[in-house]
């Protein structure tokens, strides 16, 4: 079963407080930090080992833990060591990385040839426009640009269908 980025992002923020007795205000950096965890699919046991080192050695140097950002490089290699070890793991078919970078690829093209249609059928797209404003908050004024987030929302929109093609075709075949 999928976890929602929702539960997962509480999931992460309720086991810092309540584990480790840490709570802050999250910032943006921090909910695009969490944002980023949970569409690379970082599993929740790869975090959780990850805040309790973290926590554990900043404790040890009495230094305060203010955003999730401290959490970032730890998660990162973490998550990195799991996926070598991953690699001689048995994979279905349908999990092999070819198959996922042709799927990218194919994805990719027919939003990339249908730019405008599939942004018109998602302008009212609520969960598209929160992720969209967190990001162009999170950069500098000068790269706020629409180009940017046009670029932001098309990927945004090519790892969606990219879990589920057959919904892209949908949308393409009813426009």
């Amino acid at each position: 079963m999928k976890m929602s980025d929702r539960d997962y992002i509480f999931g992460i923020i309720r086991y810092l407080r309540v584990r480790h007795l840490i709570s802050f205000v999250i910032t943006t950096l921090d909910f695009s930090c969490l944002y980023e965890w949970w569409e690379k699919r970082i599993p929740i046991s790869i975090i959780e080992e990850s805040i309790d080192s973290v926590v554990q050695k900043r404790r040890q140097r009495h230094k305060p833990i203010f955003a999730f950002t401290n959490f970032y490089y730890e998660v990162e290699r973490n998550h990195k060591i799991y996926l070598q070890l991953q690699v001689g793991a048995e994979h279905s078919q349908g999990d092999q990385p070819d198959s996922v970078v042709r799927d990218i690829v194919v994805i990719s093209q027919l939003i990339e040839k249908n730019a405008d249609l599939v942004l018109a059928h998602h302008q009212d797209d609520a969960e598209l426009s929160v992720c969209t404003q967190v990001f162009l908050r999170s950069l500098v004024p000068g790269l706020r640009t629409p180009e940017v987030e046009r670029r932001y929302r098309l990927n945004f929109l090519i790892s969606r269908y990219r879990k589920n093609r057959r919904t892209l075709e949908e949308v393409l075949s009813d426009e």
